[in-house]
């Protein structure tokens, strides 16, 4: 059955559209310039199209001077978006884990009776339907982890619990009973879809896999390539540069992984190595019985409790033989190297992109690094922003590194040809710390970019303080993607594991996927918004308690809605993007 990616509706100037993305749907508002008197917000509900049991949307924030509901509460920590309307042109809705399905959805315009209070009425409205779950499109899986460790949901959810003990190479090789509803909610549909992936494999007779690991040390993960080993089933190439140096968890990690492989297999199936700098690839190739490569999976997700359970990630699933071929060839290039550089610089593989083209497949386009000339890839990225029409959201760890496509992107908030959203864990130069949640968000200016950050959070009363994450692994951003005008007329996301840097390129391995597909490059933009969304939302609540002034929605007189209606605002720009 085709699925129902993209929806829209009107009503008496009135439109809203819909887009699907992971496990969730955006939905943008839009009112023409003469209807935005007395406008306190937008209340939405929804119902599976199955029931008739409708459901609104909570907000946080009321007209009544308090952050929120206090923790304890009976009535909870929301107010329903009939009351208290969300005042912003599109909101993100997830419906609760494991719900998919086709939904319907009112979006109802609030207004205010008088100019003094919170009292509402009701204007147009309009409903449409689109169906939310994973992500799936024909034969590529899009899965995002969820990336809130940091985060009010976490706090509510699991009290700020510990994601995992702290892992040494002394108790490397724990039993994470007491951690798995964590790792569940943490890891989301990523951590699924390695599952499954893995899974497969294991009960399929025949089946192998070939598998790239950079950072290895989520143990059910270690556990599975263990009885794949075991069963014959496996080859593996990690790294070994000095964050994965014998005696570190991941060294140990595939050390045991090793001995539970056959003996005649362990020279010839499992290699470690760093190229010039890492084994940077995070990626899992399935062969069939015949030995023919069919599916691949790939991302920026790595196999790690930091890359699954801390990180912002993304994993995809290919179910196609002829991309599977293509990175069974990086494999078997890189196996044949013994993970050297300069033996995979001298290699086709290295040399130039591959593009897929086939029936039932969007344009794609693969590249392989190391590479001796860094820009076999990166060169595409930097045209698609350089020419981008209309938009460029983006999700990449670092903005640090050398080379024009980051230097673009950290500078691209200040043009106003383009709007454009990002987020990075960039570190400040000067300091090397991360400092908080910036947002960069004047009128003058195109862009937004927002920081996210590894320290805890701590929110006035009665906001819980979130989780503090240390160490220098610990990323909260660790995607690497760039979409350049998700809903224009050419629509492309760049992902896999590079980072997007020239060094990475020519020193790491890597992959570096261009996807030429509106709903594909839809889901990615969504889970950028979504990301800058929560870090925008904490940097409000810090500049509340700075302030002593309560965070609470506004009233009539005081116009939250004119900058989404302020000539080249970036928040005009927004309102017209998003709903056209």
């Amino acid at each position: 059955m085709t699925r129902i990616f993209t929806a829209t509706a009107s009503s008496k100037g009135f439109t809203v559209k819909a887009y699907t993305g992971d496990r969730c749907v955006m939905l943008a508002f839009d009112l023409s310039d003469h209807l935005t008197d007395k406008l306190a917000g937008f209340a939405i509900r929804r119902r599976l199209q199955a029931s008739e049991d409708w459901t609104w949307l909570g907000n946080r924030l009321s007209f009544d001077g308090d952050f929120t509901k206090r923790a304890g509460d009976d009535e909870g920590k929301f107010f329903p978006s009939n009351d208290a309307p969300f005042q912003k042109f599109w909101w993100l809705d997830f419906p609760a884990d494991g719900t998919s399905g086709t939904f319907c959805y009112e979006v109802v315009v609030k207004r205010f009776v008088d100019d003094q209070s919170g009292k509402l009425s009701d204007d147009q409205s309009v409903q449409l339907t689109i169906d939310v779950g994973p992500f799936q499109e024909g034969n590529i899986e899009v899965a995002f982890t969820r990336g809130y460790l940091s985060s009010q949901a976490y706090a509510d959810r699991f009290r700020n619990e510990p994601y995992a003990p702290k892992v040494t190479a002394a108790n490397w090789d724990f039993d994470p009973a007491d951690y798995i509803a964590r790792w569940e909610w943490l890891g989301g549909h990523a951590r699924q879809t390695i599952d499954a992936f893995l899974t497969e494999v294991h009960n399929e007779d025949g089946a192998t896999i070939d598998a790239f690991v950079y950072d290895l040390n989520e143990p059910q993960i270690i556990a599975a390539f263990a009885l794949l080993a075991q069963a014959g089933k496996l080859r593996l190439l990690a790294d070994n540069s000095k964050e994965h140096a014998d005696g570190t968890v991941a060294a140990l990690a595939f050390e045991k992984i090793l001995r539970s492989a056959p003996q005649a297999q362990q020279q010839e199936c499992f290699r470690r190595g760093k190229f010039k700098r890492f084994q940077h690839n995070k990626i899992l190739i399935k062969r069939d019985k015949h030995g023919k490569a069919v599916k691949v999976l790939t991302g920026s997700t790595n196999f790690s409790i930091t890359g699954l359970y801390v990180n912002a990630n993304h994993v995809i699933v290919f179910d196609d033989a002829a991309v599977a071929a293509q990175y069974e060839e990086a494999f078997q290039t890189a196996l044949n190297g013994e993970l050297s550089a300069p033996f995979f610089y001298s290699k086709e593989i290295s040399m130039k992109e591959f593009t897929i083209s086939e029936p039932g497949m969007p344009s794609l386009v693969f590249s392989f690094a190391p590479h001796k000339v860094p820009d076999v890839g990166l060169k595409r990225v930097l045209n698609a922003i350089d020419g981008a029409e209309s938009s460029v959201i983006f999700a990449v760890m670092d903005l640090n590194g050398k080379g024009e496509v980051l230097k673009a992107l950290s500078q691209l908030h200040a043009d106003r040809k383009v709007f454009s959203y990002g987020i990075s864990d960039s570190v400040d130069p000067d300091d090397d710390t991360v400092n908080g949640t910036t947002v960069f968000t004047p009128s003058s200016k195109g862009g937004e970019l927002v920081y996210s950050k590894a320290n805890p959070e701590r929110f006035p009363a009665p906001f819980s303080s979130e989780l503090e994450v240390h160490g220098a692994a610990s990323h909260i951003v660790h995607h690497k993607f760039v979409v350049a005008d998700f809903n224009g007329t050419n629509p492309v996301v760049f992902c896999g594991s590079s980072n997007l840097s020239e060094g990475g390129e020519e020193s790491n391995a890597d992959n570096l996927i261009a996807i030429y597909d509106r709903a594909i490059a839809t889901a990615f933009a969504i889970e950028g918004i979504r990301l800058i969304d929560h870090y925008a939302f904490a940097e409000a609540l810090k500049k509340a308690g700075k302030s002593a002034q309560p965070l609470r929605l506004k009233l009539d007189g005081e116009k939250w809605w004119s900058r989404y209606y302020t000539a080249n605002d970036i928040r005009e720009k927004e309102r017209q993007l998003f709903a056209r």
